[in-house]
């Protein structure tokens, strides 16, 4: 996570706290009303010790949040021979390398399959559009840079590229005015043939290089660069 949405995230985790305890509450206030629901349908089944006080009950319920942070094969500091802890930072540093990729790679696919489906449904004049047929596409390219931690220029480009083309009219906007309709349309099948292009071009390029060159230490410093970014409005 960028740590620039630590703010962010953890007020809306303060919010979701607030809304689960106020869960927890509503349900020991109507808890008792429950016990005695189920006495006469449990008969002479009916056990006291397998319902607990309620304050007791309340210690059951409970939400935590743990922040860690992403390991570095330079953090690794336990004892061992200068070849081993070389052998292990690699292996740590590769690890962290690949799952930042898989996360670039799921934010590319994020992307091409929101603008594809713009474009799906553009072409189908005669169907229902729903408000989120542009507000999926908006929400996600504003977020996008911020959670694009490996910093991938070309993602960030695209997204720039999207907001300015494809989300400048309501799907309402879009509905009623087929020559809009049909020049966003022809901007968004425009932009996935572009990202397939690139996409292909990066598989057939050679893994090394393509963002190999980043040590952890990098995509970390990057990471915290974006302290002093400030969230978009």
């Amino acid at each position: 996570m960028p740590s620039n949405l630590y703010f962010d995230l953890m007020a809306r985790m303060r919010e979701f706290e607030a809304a689960f305890e106020q869960g927890v509450e509503s349900f020991l206030d109507v808890y008792p009303q429950y016990i005695e629901q189920v006495r006469p349908e449990l008969n002479g089944l009916f056990r006291e010790q397998d319902y607990p006080a309620a304050d007791k009950l309340r210690k059951k319920f409970g939400v935590r949040l743990e922040i860690l942070p992403i390991p570095s094969g330079a953090d690794f500091r336990v004892q061992m021979s200068e070849e081993e802890q070389a052998r292990v930072c690699r292996e740590i540093d590769a690890n962290v390398r690949q799952s930042l990729s898989r996360g670039t790679e799921d934010l590319w696919k994020r992307l091409r399959e929101v603008v594809a489906h713009m474009v799906d449904r553009l072409n189908e004049p005669e169907s229902r559009y729903h408000t989120t047929l542009v507000t999926n596409v908006f929400d996600l390219v504003e977020i996008l840079p911020r959670i694009n931690v490996n910093g991938d220029a070309e993602l960030n480009r695209f997204a720039d590229q999207i907001r300015e083309k494809l989300c400048n009219y309501s799907a309402q906007d879009l509905k009623k005015h087929e020559l809009i309709r049909a020049a966003t349309a022809s901007d968004a099948a425009e932009i996935v043939a572009e990202m397939d292009s690139v996409l292909r071009k990066r598989e057939a390029d050679s893994p090394a290089t393509v963002e190999e060159a980043q040590t952890v230490v990098d995509i970390l410093a990057h990471m915290s660069a974006y302290m002093e970014a400030p969230a978009a409005a």
